[in-house]
């Protein structure tokens, strides 16, 4: 992958990107038994342990992605998942297809409408490197990997709460202004992520 390939992810894609990481920090969908948790339960921790409780997941998505350079949105729907151990896939399926897969240290993008097939290493692209680690061991249920990337601020109850990260690293700081993800126990409802160009992308999710 040459540089210029690199270059234009972390301007674009990275975001797109990012939005497959965030989302899976806290999984889609947590076990039946989270709904028995009770308000004064609701910390990082009890999130994150429903990640153990179910590693593998699947949802459908709708994004939204607001410029300042246009006076619509930019929509698209798919489908993101994860696959233990380290298996991270978006699959947009409108407006046209296209498929980005972390694997390992390897990310793949699959463009139909192109005859290149893009791979390359998660080491080439800097930022996109840190988000993607500081991703996949959040869903072992490590708290302390989270922190490290991410000052994390929960709010409200269990039954609806909302989790803003703000990025630690100056240079993810450059992009990214803050992330903030709404869900009710265990599920996921939306994402938005607010960049810091004030460009801005908002999620909403459908458990499979």
């Amino acid at each position: 992958m040459t540089f210029g390939i690199v270059k234009h992810l972390k301007c674009d894609e990275m975001l797109r990107l990012l939005s497959v990481a965030v989302t899976l920090l806290l999984g889609f969908q947590g076990s039946s038994g989270a709904a028995t948790h009770t308000a004064s339960s609701l910390t990082l921790e009890s999130l994150l342990t429903t990640l153990k409780e179910n590693p593998s997941r699947r949802v459908k998505f709708h994004e939204s992605h607001y410029m300042r350079a246009l006076t619509r949105p930019l929509e698209s729907e798919g489908e993101l998942a994860f696959t233990p151990p380290s298996t991270l896939l978006k699959e947009v399926k409108s407006p046209r297809a296209i498929t980005y897969r972390v694997e390992g240290d390897k990310v793949f993008i699959d463009d139909p409408q192109s005859s290149l097939k893009e791979v390359f290493s998660l080491s080439d692209t800097g930022v996109l490197e840190a988000f993607i680690e500081a991703i996949r061991a959040p869903l072992a249920g490590d708290l302390l990997t989270l922190q490290r990337f991410w000052e994390p601020h929960l709010g409200g109850s269990f039954k609806h709460w909302s989790l803003t990260l703000i990025p630690h690293d100056p240079s993810v700081k450059a992009l990214v202004h803050r992330v903030t993800v709404k869900g009710q126990e265990g599920q996921i409802l939306a994402m938005s992520i607010e960049e810091a160009n004030g460009d801005s992308t908002q999620l909403i999710f459908k458990p499979q």
